[in-house]
């Protein structure tokens, strides 16, 4: 499978969860307050469709929605919708802790900057990669044992055969009826004098580890990310190494823009592996840890 279509697939499926679960029922000419009830109370109004702005406000009908319910009250005040209806309301993960890694992405804890990871691999991509692989096909499992720490293990096989775990940055706005979502944060790392990437590897596959980039180059998905940025050097030891953003290079000559970082990839290429990622943080140029403000 190509990195940047399973890629774009995790991240559109991400996006369009929450259009997925709505109702669906509601007069198309309206613009959509306030959707059904959940326990009693309105939830908080989506996006109009069609041109005009949603007003939000809107009656909860009837316990569709999230989850259903009894009827609702009226919903809270939403946000306007754009052209497309697009919904901005950002999109929340659960926690990798919280249990068993059994969606498409989760939330890390202590891990700076990180809003969500999932992994891919050859064959599959997020919730896809807890099937049966194909015969003979790369395995891949991620879990979290303790806060600040990641772990990927399992197989490649094949010439071509790949596994990672992806750390993402930005924000993102829930779908609207159109599939249609928006970055609403991007990690600037340039404005935040950020300069370099430091990490510890335990127990790193024999066969190295590849790091690798991806920046935005519109803050509109479908198509908004630039892949293909990696490291020169593998990363071949045990132990905490440090990596300067300016190293990140494109095979294909696309310029690696540091004001839309939108995930790094930790990827093993090559054989059995079972390695740990901890200690992870961004650096400014006089090696002090950035964190979050």
């Amino acid at each position: 499978m190509n990195r940047r279509f399973s890629t774009l697939v995790v991240l559109c499926s991400i996006g369009l969860t929450a259009a997925c679960e709505s109702d669906g029922s509601a007069d198309t000419d309206d613009a959509h307050g306030g959707t059904a009830g959940l326990g009693g109370t309105g939830t908080v109004g989506s996006a109009g469709t069609g041109g005009s702005a949603g007003s939000g406000a809107g009656s909860g009908s009837g316990g569709g929605g999230f989850g259903g319910g009894a009827a609702g009250t009226a919903g809270t005040v939403g946000p306007s919708g754009g052209a497309s209806g697009e919904l901005m309301l950002p999109f929340d993960f659960p926690e990798c802790l919280d249990g068993p890694w059994e969606g498409i992405s989760c939330t890390p804890r202590d891990f700076p900057f990180v809003r969500f990871v999932f992994v891919t691999a050859d064959w599959c991509f997020g919730d896809s990669c807890h099937e049966e692989p194909p015969p003979g096909g790369t395995t891949v499992q991620m879990t979290q044992p303790e806060a600040g720490v990641l772990c990927l293990s399992g197989t490649v096989t094949g010439e071509d055969g790949w596994a990672n775990i992806s750390l993402n940055f930005p924000v993102f706005t829930q779908a609207d009826a159109a599939g249609d979502f928006k970055v609403l944060e991007m990690l600037n790392t340039e404005a935040l004098g950020i300069t370099q990437m430091k990490f510890t590897i335990d127990r790193i596959p024999a066969g190295g580890l590849t790091l690798e980039a991806a920046t935005f180059h519109s803050d509109f998905c479908g198509d908004c990310l630039t892949f293909g940025f990696v490291q020169p050097e593998l990363v071949t030891g045990s132990g905490t190494a440090t990596v300067s953003l300016a190293d990140f290079y494109s095979p294909a000559g696309d310029a690696f823009d540091a004001r839309a970082l939108a995930a790094v990839f930790f990827t093993a290429k090559t054989g059995a592996y079972d390695f740990c990622l901890r200690d992870f943080g961004f650096l400014d140029a006089h090696g002090d840890e950035v964190v979050p403000q």
